[in-house]
């Protein structure tokens, strides 16, 4: 496939917008023994809607939160988890998150990379934002929700975390999707 860029050129904001897709914005590297990673940064005016996609792993199996940096209630978050513990008979959990200090946005189990693909729906624009989430290591699903409260700040940053245990490592990537 051939690109009407050169390779390492930089695209300005009007040269994004002639071409449709992701567009990548920053990887983040996540530590161990840290109890939550904050990605700076991460939304703009630039872009609409955004993906995040994360591989990390935790010290304890538990489930991930995510908060944006707009939501100043400590109870802003709605969310609702379906999931099934993949390798074992049974079916679906739904856990409900209603007016919580954080959306659900996945699962890890105690050493094994855990993975999510995350939509972020308008997180610049000053309203209600919305998500969704499909997630998987040992436990799999998939969830969604939105802010409590509508208007607000625009979000610039989005802080990741388990709900208890610390993470031991892993990696964050946000893409944001051109409107072109």
């Amino acid at each position: 496939m051939t690109y009407p860029w050169a390779a390492g050129e930089v695209l300005t904001a009007a040269d994004l917008n002639n071409y449709a897709g992701l567009v990548f914005i920053k990887s983040q590297t996540v530590g161990s023994g840290v109890s939550s990673v904050t990605v700076t940064g991460a939304f703009s005016s630039t872009f609409d809607n955004y993906k995040i996609i994360y591989r990390i792993t935790t010290s304890v199996n538990v489930n991930m939160g995510l908060t944006i940096d707009g939501v100043t209630s400590a109870t802003g978050y709605d969310s609702k988890a379906f999931y099934s513990t993949v390798f074992a008979a049974g079916g679906f959990t739904a856990a409900l998150n209603a007016a919580g200090a954080f959306w659900t946005v996945g699962w890890s189990n105690a050493g094994e990379p855990a993975n999510a693909s995350i939509e972020i729906y308008q997180p610049y624009q000053n309203s209600r934002v919305r998500f969704s989430s499909q997630f998987s290591s040992y436990v799999a699903g998939v969830s969604n929700g939105a802010t409590v409260a509508t208007g607000g700040t625009q979000s610039t940053d989005f802080t990741l975390a388990p709900a208890s245990g610390t993470f031991t490592g892993g990696t964050i990537r946000v893409y944001g999707y051109n409107n072109g």
